[in-house]
């Protein structure tokens, strides 16, 4: 049983999770929801073009950590047995592109400040940016994006780039101009 370091990719923002060799990607799928708010049912993971499976293990695929290991990355960690690996997550689009809600929080520790707004996964930030303009009363440009402390800095890339999701909260730190 190895502890196994995994860079979530597919999207702008790329969490780091650790688990077991010995875990299932069920498992995984259950922290990717737990850390980006995405449903289960709505993940699919691949590993160097291979998907998968809910029911499998980490060692099933060969990821045991090492070296010589199966499938292990040419990124593996010579300080420690544990090992490094990509998995490149989809997300299945809603059907219908229907708008959904998610919370605009203008601090990390101020909830009193936290806006709704409905949104969908094809708006983009640029999108996003000018609807919180129109709500804030702020200008657009004064506005800087945050999902899981990534800087939300391509305008014209869907909010799904994000993994932004029902539920989810986006940080905005205004710019405050000293004149």
């Amino acid at each position: 049983m190895v502890l196994l370091n995994f860079t979530i990719t597919g999207g702008e923002v790329t969490p780091q999770i650790q688990m077991l060799s010995t875990a299932t990607v069920l498992q995984m799928k259950q922290r990717i929801e737990m850390i980006l708010g995405v449903p289960i049912l709505r993940q699919t993971l691949k590993h160097r073009s291979m998907e998968l499976r809910n029911d499998e293990t980490f060692e099933y695929y060969g990821l045991f950590g090492g070296t010589g290991a199966g499938m292990v990355a040419a990124g593996t960690s010579s300080a420690s047995s544990n090992a490094n690996y990509d998995v490149q997550l989809t997300v299945a689009p809603l059907p219908g592109d229907p708008k959904f809600p998610i919370l605009v929080v203008r601090s990390p520790n101020a909830e009193s400040h936290a806006l709704p707004v409905n949104v969908r996964e094809t708006y983009t930030v640029a999108d996003l940016r000018r609807k919180l303009e129109r709500r804030m009363g702020i200008f657009g440009s004064e506005l800087t994006l945050f999902r899981l402390y990534q800087l939300m800095d391509q305008p014209f890339l869907p909010l799904s780039r994000y993994f932004v999701c029902a539920g989810c909260t986006i940080k905005v730190v205004v710019a405050i101009d000293g004149r």
